[in-house]
């Protein structure tokens, strides 16, 4: 009888503690993040990219609404149908790291399988070639990677590479983030993967390799004007100046919880 009770004892304190399978809810609800400082407030659809364009997903549930997310003051958002590509409605705001001013994000984008959403995933999503992945990863990051938080030597050229975009995209509208975004494109699949190893050693070369040329070929099209290329231009020299190791990509302050957003 004593050993029963001992066995009984010991059955009732690791069920206690978890310690016995099935006991427990071991569902873990998948987020994934909006990253241009993180942007709070932001719709977040789910669905698929064809050539650059996206598509929501609403089969199965009724409505194209039930698939909305919306993110939290961390940028954070539920992901909702999971495997499919997704992208923002550009409603959501952040706060400019260097400036501190509180402004509208951009609309960003990603294709199926990716973690968070940035202007790199953006990038990737609109690349009819598939090659522009490696380039941003030769970085010494994942495409997708969470690019907020504490900078460190290791990620200061992409966490660079990502804000000055942003910057680029919120300055020049909406209307023309593709074609801003294209250009990009263009110029980090022209340049090698050992060139980009060498931008993310030295980060103050990226003005050179990357930046500049891509706005010098978005005036070129007419994407950006003469004026906003100045405007734009003295933003970018500002936001690689100061993404340095140790500073901390923030800013989001407040904003509502994760979750569907049906109707919206």
């Amino acid at each position: 009888m004593k050993s029963i009770l001992k066995v009984t004892a010991l059955i009732t304190s690791f069920a206690a503690f978890g310690l016995i399978a099935g006991c427990g809810d071991d569902t873990v609800t998948p987020t994934g993040k909006v990253v241009k400082a993180p942007v709070k407030n932001e719709k977040v659809m789910f669905g698929t990219i064809t050539a650059g364009v996206f598509s929501q997903y609403s089969a199965g549930k009724g409505t194209a609404a039930n698939f909305v997310a919306t993110t939290n003051s961390n940028g954070t958002y539920v992901v909702l149908v999971p495997g499919k590509a997704i992208a923002t409605k550009g409603v959501g705001t952040y706060v400019d790291p260097v400036t501190q001013a509180t402004v509208t994000a951009p609309v960003l984008k990603a294709p199926a399988g990716s973690a968070n959403i940035s202007t790199l995933t953006t990038l990737v999503a609109l690349d009819a070639t598939g090659a522009v992945k490696a380039k941003i990863e030769a970085l010494g990051i994942k495409y997708d990677a969470d690019l907020s938080g504490t900078v460190t030597a290791a990620n200061q050229a992409a966490v660079a590479l990502n804000e000055s975009i942003g910057t680029i995209l919120q300055t020049a509208g909406a209307a023309k983030v593709d074609a801003i975004a294209t250009n990009f494109v263009a110029v980090l699949n022209g340049l090698s993967a050992a060139s980009l190893t060498a931008v993310a050693a030295a980060p103050a070369t990226l003005t050179a390799q990357v930046l500049t040329p891509a706005l010098t070929a978005a005036q070129t099209a007419g994407t950006i004007t003469a004026g906003q290329l100045a405007t734009i231009s003295t933003n970018v020299a500002n936001v690689v100046t100061f993404v340095k190791p140790g500073v901390v990509i923030s800013g989001a302050t407040g904003g509502s919880s994760t979750g569907t957003g049906a109707g919206q």
